[in-house]
């Protein structure tokens, strides 16, 4: 019955929002990847190109080492063969989508320029906005396919998210994170209600409501978390975790990871960022009940009074 009901929320939000984003203007794009790896250019061609990637201590000499590095040209094949023009295309269709939804419910949200570009390996961040200087940066050598031969030798839980369909919520998440700034405090509420922000936001940058999606879970992993929701509340209020302050809740309860840590036999049953799936919960229960509340609004209460005014309870 849940996923009935999400399915039909899901397709009322995108019939709604289709009209304003068959208009949404396209994004200017840069190939950052394409102009080092993939061209003769020198350093001032691209640097006025692309000033951002290319500052003053930047030489040639730079230039001539990375297109000279085995592994990353050898990686800048995989994307060039596996993102052509049209798939750029629907990219960017899909970031100017996500963008424009943005720029909706913030009105100062400028509109970026998207850049692709190669990482260099560091699958942490495989989008990057940067406000100042109105860039959004998506690492194209991040996402050539989980079984792409690259990245034999990474954890599978990291090569599952190295996928193109995930590129929408992985941009979404992004500047979900940048529109609600710095997460206060190291409680456990603090760290649910945070990711909880993020979450809701990024639904609706996405124009979806369909909670595994949002939440990056396969079908498989949602079911669990959901059929387990309650114990996993009665862990922490049992506990008295909730309103105790700890660094250590982010890597057990937040971060992508192989599974959360609960210290029991079971864990590597149960998913990653099980504490994120109770802040949404929370938040979008906040927002049920309060339907005045602006997203502005939303991003300045403190965890304390999103927890107080939800009326979240699992058990009813």
């Amino acid at each position: 019955m849940r996923r009935y009901f999400f399915c039909v929320c899901a397709i009322v939000l995108i019939l709604c929002s289709c009209s304003s984003d068959k208009n949404c203007p396209m994004m200017d794009i840069v190939r950052v990847d394409s102009l080092v790896y993939g061209s003769n250019e020198g350093i001032e061609t691209l640097r006025k190109a692309a000033p951002m990637f290319f500052p003053s201590g930047y030489d040639e000499v730079f230039l001539y080492s990375e297109r000279n590095d085995s592994l990353m040209c050898e990686a800048y094949g995989e994307v060039d063969s596996l993102y052509d023009n049209k798939i750029i295309d629907s990219i960017r269709r899909e970031c100017a989508r996500i963008v424009h939804r943005a720029r909706l419910y913030f009105k100062n949200f400028k509109k970026p320029v998207l850049y692709t570009y190669m990482s260099h390996w560091d699958y942490t961040v495989p989008v990057i906005y940067v406000m100042e200087k109105e860039a959004l940066v998506v690492c194209l050598d991040l996402i050539l396919g989980k079984g792409n031969e690259l990245y034999n030798g990474m954890y599978d839980y990291i090569k599952n998210s190295m996928e193109r369909k995930n590129i929408g919520s992985a941009v979404a998440q992004e500047l979900s994170m940048c529109c609600v700034g710095e997460r206060e405090g190291y409680r456990l509420i603090d760290y649910m209600v945070y990711y909880g922000k993020i979450l809701y936001i990024k639904s609706l940058l996405m124009g979806v409501d369909m909670e595994n999606v949002v939440l990056d879970y396969t079908r498989d992993e949602y079911e669990v978390v959901s059929d387990i929701e309650e114990e996993i509340w009665d862990y922490y209020v049992r506990n008295g975790m909730l309103f105790k302050s700890s660094r250590e809740y982010e890597h057990r309860f937040f971060n992508l990871a192989p599974y959360s840590v609960f210290y029991t036999p079971q864990d590597k049953n149960i998913p990653w960022g099980v504490g994120r799936y109770i802040g949404y919960r929370m938040v979008k229960n906040y927002m049920k009940r309060n339907a005045r509340c602006s997203i502005d609004t939303l991003i300045s209460l403190n965890a304390d009074d999103i927890l107080r005014h939800s009326g979240y309870n699992p058990h009813l």
